[in-house]
């Protein structure tokens, strides 16, 4: 016969999760939200930041630094930064670093969106070069499954959007 132990949860305290981690899990509600693909984001605990990694490979860092909460984004990024105008410093370790208040701004979601995909396109096992409707894709100028996520996997969706065209009538390479 098997004895259990009644637990009570009265006198248990359950606390706010720390900053850094409600950042995080705001950008992987918005990542799930956007893509429903959440098992592509994780986060790894680190010595003195977290790291969120997209399709396994570490891209974001979540910093605490006297009470204030960053981003920090990795100086290949530069680009993208600029593009969606969002202020920040340079970190010694060629980091980008971003301040987030309470909540994360539309151009930080276009930033993280961008991040997110560049991550789909390079490390996701999903990936794909073409499909059998790679001819109707160039006939088209565009993908056939556009705004689908099969479309997101396929490597000449991509190529297409950039206006080169391997094959059919509008070929642009020779």
């Amino acid at each position: 016969m098997a004895i259990y132990e009644q637990l009570s949860f009265d006198n248990i305290e359950v606390s706010e999760p720390k900053p850094e981690i409600k950042l995080f899990q705001k950008i992987y509600s918005f990542i799930k939200e956007k893509y429903d693909d959440a098992e592509s984001v994780t986060l790894k605990v680190n010595k003195s930041y977290l790291s969120i990694c997209f399709f396994r490979v570490p891209k974001l860092r979540i910093k605490k630094v006297k009470n204030e909460v960053f981003l920090e984004i990795p100086e290949h990024f530069k680009d993208e930064l600029n593009r969606h105008n969002i202020e920040n410093t340079v970190t010694a370790d060629h980091y980008y670093r971003v301040k987030v208040p309470g909540f994360i701004s539309n151009n930080l979601r276009a930033l993280i969106s961008d991040i997110y995909e560049y991550c789909y396109r390079k490390y996701s096992d999903e990936r794909f070069d073409c499909c059998s409707r790679y001819l109707e894709c160039s006939d088209n100028k565009m993908c056939c499954y556009e705004g689908q996520k099969f479309s997101r996997a396929c490597s000449y969706h991509y190529k297409l959007k950039d206006g080169i065209i391997f094959f059919g009538k509008n070929r642009t390479i020779k």
